[in-house]
């Protein structure tokens, strides 16, 4: 008999044990997306986000940035890599990042080619290959549920 209580309370601490694992999992996932959530939307990156859309066309663009402008955008990009090695670890849920970053995700890897492509040619290599994880998911999302529309860059005016 007593033998048989200790078995029970040793399931019960077992499962309640279990439990809170699975519960702190899942709260240090969401925390971690607000955390990025919140970082995605910070001065500094939506600046390096805009000098992306609005100042590179093409390579030659890219060129004429200024160091602040350069360190904005490769601050942005390298944002956008750490959320794709987040969800290639499974760090954070990916679901959840796409039903909010999915076209922006799209639109911000189209717009840093030139970027990309300028500094692959520098270097001899591309240091985002987690972004480009990242984008892939995103597309594939978008074509999940089934939204057709091509993702255009937007920019505000003429480029200075």
């Amino acid at each position: 008999m007593a033998a048989g209580f200790s078995v029970l309370i040793s399931c019960i601490a077992l499962g309640f044990s279990l439990f809170a694992f699975l519960h702190n999992q899942r709260k240090d996932r969401r925390d971690l997306f607000l955390q990025m959530h919140q970082l995605l939307t910070s001065s500094d990156l939506r600046r390096g986000r805009w000098i992306l859309f609005q100042k590179i066309n093409d390579e030659e663009s890219v060129e004429r940035l200024s160091d602040d402008e350069w360190r904005d955008i490769d601050r942005a990009m390298s944002a956008y890599n750490a959320l794709g090695l987040y969800i290639a670890k499974k760090y954070i849920n990916e679901r959840d990042v796409m039903d909010i970053w999915a076209k922006p995700i799209c639109a911000a890897w189209k717009a840093a080619q030139p970027y990309v492509a300028y500094r692959k040619r520098l270097e001899g290599s591309s240091p985002w290959k987690y972004f480009d994880f990242l984008s892939e998911c995103a597309r594939r999302e978008i074509a999940r549920i089934g939204d057709n529309s091509d993702v255009e860059i937007w920019r505000r005016g003429p480029v200075s």
